[in-house]
C-alpha cells in the first residue's frame, strides 16, 4: 500500500498530498506544462516529499496520466545535476531520503548553486544542505529567497498562467519545509497579558525568547508560567531598540490593546492613546527591516470592532502598513467556540509574513458555521450565557456557553457573565472555569493575587487570547494546507472590510468567503463543563437587570419563559 494520499483537485489545479497514516502534508502535485524532454508531462512533488521512515513517496510514473504515481524529479527548471545518477546510491536521480545527506550530491548542489546563482533552487534541499553543512551562504541564500517554488505554483492558482520571472526580486512564498516549520518558531510576544498566545504556540512546539508586558498583575503571571524567559515592562523600548530583540526571533505576536476598539470601550480608535501602541510594533518591524535584521512572521489580535469603527480605520491603517513594509498578510474572524471551549468569542487573527504565504495558515481550514439554536428558540431545557450588568442594548446571549468574556472593570470590580441553568438557577461562573473556557488551566492567574486584588483575575481572563486558538495557529504555522482561492474576489476600494481578506501580492486586496469556524470540535453541555461550584446571582443584581430588561428604554426580545425565571430566582435569593 503506498504511503501517501492524494487529494485530487479540479483540473489544472495542485492537489494535495497527505501522509496516509499520520495525514501530514507532505506536498502539492501538479502537471508539467514546459520543459520538454525527459519531464514533459511528468507528475512531481512541491513539498517536503518525505514522509518520514518510509521513504520516498513513488516511483516513476508509468502511465503519465495517474496523479498518484508521483515523481520526484524536481522542477524542469532546476540544475542539471538534480538529473544525475548519485555515485554513492542506487537511484537514478538524487531523491529524499537517502540522497540529501550524500556528500557527492551535497558537494555538486553547492557548486551549481555558486555557478548559477540566479538559478531556483528546491528550498527543501537547501534546508537540508544548511543544516548538514552549517554553510553561512546556503543560510543567507534561504533567508533571502525563501521558496521560489512556490510562485510556480502561485502561477497555477493564478489561472494556470506561467511562474514569476526569474528576476522577480521580492521574496518568495513559502508552501514547504522552512526552518521554522521544522524546529518552532522563535516567538517574541507583545502585550503578552497572561500568555494566551505563548501558551498556545508552545503546545504546537514553537518556543518563547521573550515576553513584553506592562500590566503588574500580568507581569506576575508570566513570571510564574514562564520562568527563566526574559521580560521587558515596556513595548516602546523594546521599539526603541533595534538589537533589543533577540536574534533569532522568527515570529512576534501582538494582541495590541483593545480599549479604543471595543463597544465596551472608548472607542477612540487606532489612534487612541491604548491602542494606538500598534504603532510601536510598524516602528519595530521597520527598524529591524532596516538593520537587516526582519523579523519573518506576524500575528496580530484584536476586538472584530475594528472592521467597522470609523469605517475600518483600524484594519486599513495596519494592512497598508504591511504592505508598505513588503509582508503579505491574510486575517480572519474566528469564532473561539470552534475549539470546543464554551465561550462565544469572536476576534481577527490577521498573520503576516515576509517568506511564506499566510493564506495557508489562517485561511485553509474552514468546517463551516454549525447550526446554533436561536434566543427566541430557548424553551428552558438547556443552559444559556448572558451579561446581567447589560439589558437594554444587548444581552450577550449564548447557547451552551457564555458570552465573550470581558476585561471587567479598571478598578478589580469582577465583571462575570451570567448562566441561566437548565436546573434553574441563576449563577455567576467560578474564575477557576472561566480560565478554562479561555484554554488555561484552572488556578492559572491566581499569581496575580500576589500583587492585586482578586477581582483583577475577570480582567486577566477576559483580555487573554484563546489558548485553543492559539494552538490551531501553531499547528498551521508548522503545517500550512494550501488555501484554495479560486473564488475569492477582489475588494472594492472604499468597501467596508469583510471578515476574512488577504493581500500576497502587494497590490491587490481580496474578500474571502471563509466561516469563523476553522475547526468544529464538539464542546460539551454547560452543566458538565462546570468543575467549581458556581455563585448564585444576587438579588441586587438579578432586579438591577430585570429593572433594565422591562425599561422603557429596552427594545429587545426576550424568549418565553427567560424573564419569568430571573424573576423567580430573584424571589427566591431574596428569602435566602
Amino acid at each position: 500500500m503506498k504511503q501517501y494520499v492524494v487529494h485530487r483537485a479540479k483540473p489544472g489545479r495542485a492537489s494535495q498530498v497527505t501522509h496516509r497514516k499520520t495525514g501530514r502534508f507532505l506536498g502539492l502535485v501538479g502537471q508539467h506544462e514546459a520543459g520538454g524532454g525527459r519531464l514533459a508531462g511528468w507528475w512531481s512533488v512541491w513539498g517536503p516529499c518525505d514522509p518520514g521512515d518510509d521513504g520516498a513517496l513513488g516511483e516513476p510514473c508509468t502511465t503519465r496520466d495517474e496523479a498518484c504515481e508521483i515523481l520526484l524529479y524536481p522542477d524542469y527548471h532546476l540544475p542539471a545535476v538534480w538529473l544525475r545518477r548519485c555515485s554513492r546510491c542506487t537511484n537514478t536521480v538524487p531523491r529524499p531520503p537517502p540522497c540529501r545527506d550524500c556528500e557527492d550530491f551535497r558537494s555538486a548542489l553547492t557548486r551549481s548553486i555558486a555557478e548559477q546563482p540566479d538559478r531556483w533552487v528546491h528550498y527543501v534541499w537547501l534546508v537540508q544542505l544548511a543544516r548538514s553543512t552549517g554553510s553561512d551562504e546556503i543560510k543567507h541564500l534561504l533567508s533571502a529567497r525563501a521558496s521560489l517554488e512556490a510562485e510556480h505554483l502561485a502561477g497555477y492558482e493564478r489561472n494556470h498562467t506561467s511562474p514569476v520571472p526569474m528576476n522577480d526580486s521580492r521574496p518568495q512564498l513559502s508552501l514547504f519545509e522552512t526552518p521554522s516549520a521544522s524546529t518552532g518558531h522563535r516567538v517574541v510576544g507583545l502585550f503578552a497579558g497572561i500568555g494566551g498566545f505563548e501558551l498556545g504556540l508552545s503546545r504546537a512546539g514553537h518556543s518563547t525568547s521573550m515576553l513584553c508586558e506592562i500590566w503588574d498583575p500580568a507581569v506576575a503571571v508570566l513570571e510564574s508560567h514562564f520562568p527563566g524567559v526574559p521580560l521587558v515592562r515596556d513595548v516602546v523600548d523594546l521599539a526603541s531598540d533595534v538589537d533589543a530583540l533577540p536574534d533569532d526571533v522568527s515570529l512576534l505576536t501582538a494582541g495590541f490593546p483593545c480599549t479604543d476598539l471595543s463597544q465596551a470601550g472608548m472607542m477612540a480608535g487606532i489612534k487612541g492613546e491604548n491602542s494606538g501602541l500598534v504603532y510601536q510594533v510598524f516602528r519595530m518591524l521597520h527598524g529591524r527591516s532596516e538593520a537587516g535584521k526582519a523579523i519573518p512572521w506576524l500575528i496580530i489580535e484584536n476586538v472584530p470592532n475594528m472592521l467597522h469603527l470609523k469605517r475600518g480605520e483600524a484594519m486599513d491603517v495596519i494592512v497598508t502598513e504591511l504592505e508598505r513594509l513588503g509582508y503579505r498578510w491574510a486575517y480572519r474572524v474566528v469564532d473561539s467556540r470552534a475549539f470546543g471551549v464554551p465561550q462565544r468569542r469572536r476576534r481577527v487573527f490577521l498573520v503576516a509574513s515576509l517568506e511564506g504565504d499566510p493564506r495557508h495558515v489562517v485561511l485553509s481550514d474552514d468546517a463551516g458555521v454549525p447550526k446554533e439554536p436561536k434566543k427566541n428558540d430557548w424553551t428552558g431545557d438547556t443552559t444559556v450565557g448572558f451579561y446581567w450588568t447589560e439589558g437594554v442594548r444587548g444581552v450577550g446571549w449564548a447557547h451552551e456557553a457564555v458570552p465573550t468574556l470581558k476585561g471587567g472593570s479598571t478598578v478589580g470590580v469582577p465583571s462575570s457573565p451570567g448562566l441561566v441553568l437548565k436546573d434553574g438557577r441563576v449563577v455567576k461562573p467560578h474564575i477557576r472555569d472561566a480560565e478554562r473556557m479561555q484554554g488555561f488551566e484552572a488556578g492559572w492567574t491566581k499569581p496575580a493575587e500576589k500583587v492585586a486584588k482578586s477581582g483583577y483575575r475577570w480582567k486577566l481572563v477576559g483580555n487573554a487570547v484563546t489558548v485553543d486558538v492559539a494552538a490551531w495557529l501553531g499547528k498551521k504555522l508548522r503545517e500550512p494546507v494550501v488555501y484554495d482561492s479560486s473564488a475569492d474576489e477582489a475588494l472594492p476600494k472604499g468597501s467596508k472590510w469583510p471578515k476574512a481578506a488577504w493581500n500576497v501580492d502587494g497590490k491587490t486586496r481580496m474578500v474571502s468567503s471563509v466561516s469563523e469556524y476553522p475547526e468544529a470540535r464538539p464542546r460539551p453541555p454547560m452543566m458538565d463543563f462546570l468543575n467549581h461550584e458556581p455563585e448564585l446571582l444576587s438579588y441586587r443584581a438579578t432586579r438591577g437587570f430585570l429593572s433594565r430588561a422591562t425599561s422603557d428604554k429596552c427594545n429587545l426580545r426576550w424568549p418565553d419563559g427567560f424573564l419569568e425565571r430571573l424573576q423567580s430566582h430573584m424571589e427566591a435569593v431574596s428569602q435566602s
